[in-house]
């Protein structure tokens, strides 16, 4: 029944948005176990694809399904032969991705600590080609395999030329504090490209995005690590196919200097001929601390929330609108919750947001993604008194 009331709190509280009735709240992983980090991608048939992994215990187990009517309902659950011990995070979250080929390509984070690195894992990958019923062994994404070594926080998309690009958070490179941002991407024979070296020193812990424009140019956005301890986000861009990226040039000059890694990355989205970018930061030199979401190429924000309880921000198009989503934590008569919070801004900058979940119910880390019929969105929830969460996906509707 709460799963029911959340589809119907979103109507009425988006009902000035979203005039059709075309809302629907899903669960999608097993209520037996804990689902985690949901993810959405496209199939090479424009498909929504959303995947999560199921955790009992220790091991978790990787799934994605696929939707074939736009998001309205998605078909059965497909498990991914991954081994699992693969770390699940939201930073570092396993992925899927498809292409254009149609064959099927999953990442995830194994750990390969050292006494000296403790830290330490492996960008690993499965593949299908008959649509997940089998998959190949893992492997390493990045050509350094040795003990010890970092390979993290990753993202993976699929590339104009049909092919999958992965960006990661690689190994420290010289005397710098921060970590290496690397590229590659698949070859049509097989293999990888030769790495691409994006930043020499970024943040440590942060997720990275990679986003394919409408000029398919392939922008990459992290938290970087100025030389002042800033911890800002940056953006390069490649004109090239991923072959060359420009110098890196900060989105914004936030001024956030803490002395530990935020552990929260960007979302990075294309709006017309604008892009927006937005991301959580702590108390700066010029804000107080909260969601931040930047037009690029300005010096002042387009938008933000400020409160440090508002994390997890993602970003999409939704016809030429700007569709915000992040968790936010409350507290009501002694109990602490997180809602869902979805935020419009339409083509004229006009503002509204609205909370999807119920009080006294758990609800994070949502994602969303821009179909036919309207937002997608997904995320963990938790209804009261509930020893698990789930993975939900919602359709809100259409502008």
């Amino acid at each position: 029944m709460k799963i029911l009331f959340i589809a119907a709190l979103a109507f009425i509280s988006l009902s000035a948005f979203w005039p059709k009735e075309s809302i629907k709240t899903t669960p999608l992983s097993n209520e037996k176990f804990t689902g985690a980090t949901p993810r959405f991608t496209t199939d090479h048939r424009g498909n929504p694809v959303l995947s999560w992994v199921e955790k009992d215990g220790d091991k978790g187990h990787f799934y994605f399904a696929v939707s074939e009517n736009g998001g309205l309902t998605f078909g059965k659950k497909i498990k991914i032969n991954a081994p699992t011990e693969l770390t699940v995070h939201a930073e570092g979250m396993p992925r899927v991705a498809f292409k254009a080929d149609g064959s099927i390509w999953a990442t995830f984070e194994i750990k390969k600590p050292t006494k000296e690195a403790p830290r330490a894992s492996d960008l690993m990958y499965v593949a299908s080609t008959d649509n997940g019923k089998t998959w190949s062994a893992p492997k390493a994404v990045h050509q350094d395999t040795t003990p010890g070594k970092g390979h993290s926080f990753s993202d993976m998309i699929r590339l104009p030329n049909g092919e999958l690009g992965f960006v990661w958070l690689d190994e420290k490179m010289g005397t710098y504090e921060g970590r290496s941002v690397k590229f590659t991407q698949t070859l049509p024979n097989g293999g990888f490209s030769e790495e691409v070296v994006v930043d020499s020193n970024a943040c440590q812990c942060c997720r990275t995005v990679l986003f394919v424009d409408a000029n398919k140019n392939i922008h990459l956005a992290y938290r970087d690590l100025l030389a002042d301890g800033t911890r800002d986000m940056s953006q390069a861009v490649s004109t090239d196919g991923g072959k060359t990226f420009t110098q890196p040039q900060l989105v914004y000059k936030d001024r956030w200097k803490v002395n530990a890694c935020p552990h929260t990355g960007p979302g990075l989205t294309q709006a017309g001929n604008d892009f927006f970018v937005t991301w959580f930061s702590g108390k700066s030199e010029n804000h107080e601390a909260g969601i931040r979401i930047v037009k690029s190429g300005e010096e002042k924000l387009f938008s933000s929330h400020l409160t440090v309880r508002a994390k997890h921000p993602q970003i999409a198009d939704l016809n030429g609108n700007l569709a915000v989503v992040w968790d936010e934590s409350f507290e009501k008569n002694g109990e602490f919750f997180t809602k869902i919070a979805l935020r419009i801004i339409d083509k004229n900058g006009k503002e509204s947001t609205s909370y999807l979940t119920a009080d006294l119910e758990n609800a994070s880390y949502p994602v969303l993604l821009s179909t036919p019929n309207g937002l997608l969105l997904a995320y963990e929830w938790q209804g009261k008194g509930a020893k698990k969460t789930v993975i939900v996906s919602q359709l809100v509707g259409d502008l």
